[in-house]
């Protein structure tokens, strides 16, 4: 792992002489900037975050002592100096030292000597590194477990203290739960509702931390759905103990900096970190409340808890009719009808739990349509699952969007079996008026046969030939006693009789109205071309 050197000198010579001198990168190092002064070295520090930094003592604005005085005093995390200097001044030497000053280089510079000096820093940061992490990780452990405890219930005087401790809080400091929720979340689940990876979760991390600062990252929990956050005062104290400013802060940034919507939901207030648990329950129930408030919202428990869900179990008539309207296929009936029953459940603020209810039967309706039809209902509920997926972690809006779109697919899905069967259907019933044709048939009579209604086959007719049953049997009717004139000598009677009309006189009438003359001339016309 290669360390960041900042190299502080005001002679640009000796910058230059000393980056040329060493191969940086063999010493475990990249060279990540340069300044002639204290000032500009500050200002470095801030943007590079340096590992080490070589420092001259002597210079203008800010000396080198000035310089390490101030960088020790104010970053927690300890930076490593190595002195330059033209002078071997012990009282120099002795003053450094206090703030983790690792060496003192007389100029000229000796290579060997910046290079071993370079290789024993890396050594000792990295081990340092090291150790720090697994102290974090045992902290982190126990940070882990006491918040657990807390939320269990676990009101133990032992557990409160370790986690005043903690988080730095006192006997009646203000503390809040709040869900800090991806609007998105439920687009990140796979199809078997397990969460998927969301690549930006330490970016977004990183933001949140710069904002209630890094000192505070025990307060900061990562979830599946983005993170819950503990609270308190020394978080709070950042913004003058504006709750609402400061979470509004965080959502601006997250959406500013990786475009992601987030929602947050903020439980009642507690003076007694024993009460974690009831803020924490109260941040839930807020996140219901998310259902009608849509996305990007910031929902407090305090605000909405005199605001009660409608409960009652009633008959909506917009589901039948939605029903209605994917058995017929129609696309304006099906989004017209959900859109009025959505604004029945926004005004009567109906709970989540309810509206559950109402489309887990309306699905399971549409379900035995299909199954009746012998549809694939595998296939079809794979594809259409949807509506499966946890309802609390959408809004109104999605969930309208998403009813509609199931409810368009079950439509067309339902037409497709029917037009299947219709095609099935159709063949055999055009079989059977061929073999039947001469009989006293009609579309009651076949409907009876294949247990159809009657009006539904006479639209199959219509459909599939562009012409009514009637008009479709007249036309075979006319087209066989046509066959018969030509090739035989039978009598008119007879063949009225062959092709099913028990009436001549009837079937004259026919006749003329299809082929425009009578029988008698069209067979005698037949045989006058025939001459």
């Amino acid at each position: 792992m290669l360390l960041n050197v900042l190299l502080v000198d005001d002679e640009p010579y000796v910058r230059e002489g000393i980056k040329k001198l060493i191969n940086w990168e063999e010493c475990g190092f990249i060279l990540c900037g340069e300044a002639a002064n204290g000032e500009e070295a500050i200002q470095l520090v801030e943007t590079l975050s340096p590992h080490v930094i070589i420092v001259d003592i002597k210079m203008p604005v800010m000396d080198g002592l000035e310089l390490i005085k101030y960088v020790s005093e104010k970053y927690q995390e300890k930076i490593k100096f190595i002195i330059l200097s033209g002078y071997n001044e012990f009282t120099f030497a002795q003053t450094a030292m206090k703030y983790n000053v690792k060496n003192y280089l007389l100029k000229p510079i000796d290579e060997d000597e910046l290079c071993q000096t370079l290789r024993n820093l890396h050594r000792e940061i990295l081990s340092e590194m090291k150790s720090k992490k697994e102290r974090d990780l045992g902290i982190d452990a126990i940070a882990y477990n006491i918040i657990k405890s807390l939320l269990n219930g676990d009101h133990s005087p032992d557990i409160c203290q370790q986690a005043m401790e903690l988080f730095c809080i006192h006997a009646d400091d203000p503390v809040y739960y709040a869900i800090i929720q991806y609007d998105d979340y439920i687009n990140f689940l796979n199809e078997k509702n397990e969460m998927k990876t969301i690549d930006k979760q330490p970016q977004v991390k990183q933001l949140i931390l710069a904002i209630i600062g890094e000192e505070n990252k025990r307060n900061l929990l990562e979830k599946e759905y983005g993170f819950d956050i503990i609270l308190t005062n020394n978080i709070l104290d950042k913004y003058d103990m504006d709750i609402n400013k400061l979470l509004h802060n965080v959502q601006k940034k997250i959406n500013e900096n990786e475009q992601i919507s987030v929602s947050i939901f903020v439980g009642r207030k507690v003076n007694e970190i024993s009460q974690l648990k009831e803020s924490y329950t109260s941040s839930l129930i807020a996140m219901n409340y998310r259902f009608y408030r849509g996305k990007s919202c910031v929902v407090f428990y305090e605000k909405i808890k005199d605001a009660y869900f409608n409960y009652d179990i009633r008959e909506f008539t917009s589901f039948p009719m939605l029903i209605e309207a994917i058995e017929k296929n129609r696309t304006e009936d099906i989004i017209s009808v959900v859109d009025d029953m959505f604004s029945e459940f926004q005004n009567s603020f109906l709970a989540l739990e309810v509206i559950n209810i109402y489309l887990n039967s309306f699905v399971l309706e549409i379900m035995r349509i299909v199954s009746q039809m012998d549809g694939d209902i595998g296939d079809y509920v794979k594809e259409l699952s949807i509506l499966n997926r946890e309802i609390k972690n959408i809004t109104i809006a999605d969930l309208k969007s998403a009813v509609v779109q199931f409810s368009l697919k079950s439509s067309a899905y339902i037409k497709s079996l029917r037009d299947r069967k219709s095609i099935g259907i159709i063949a055999e019933v055009k079989e059977y008026i061929l073999k039947n044709y001469h009989n006293d048939i009609t579309l009651k009579s076949i409907a009876e046969i294949f247990y159809l209604n009657p009006v539904y086959l006479g639209q199959l007719f219509k459909n599939n030939f562009g012409i009514s049953f009637n008009d479709y049997l007249t036309n075979l009717r006319i087209d066989q006693a046509k066959k018969l004139l030509r090739r035989s000598d039978m009598k008119i009677y007879e063949i009225a009789d062959r092709v099913g009309y028990r009436d001549p006189d009837y079937f004259i009438n026919k006749f003329r109205q299809k082929v425009g003359m009578t029988p008698s001339h069209y067979r005698k016309s037949i045989l006058e071309e025939e001459k």
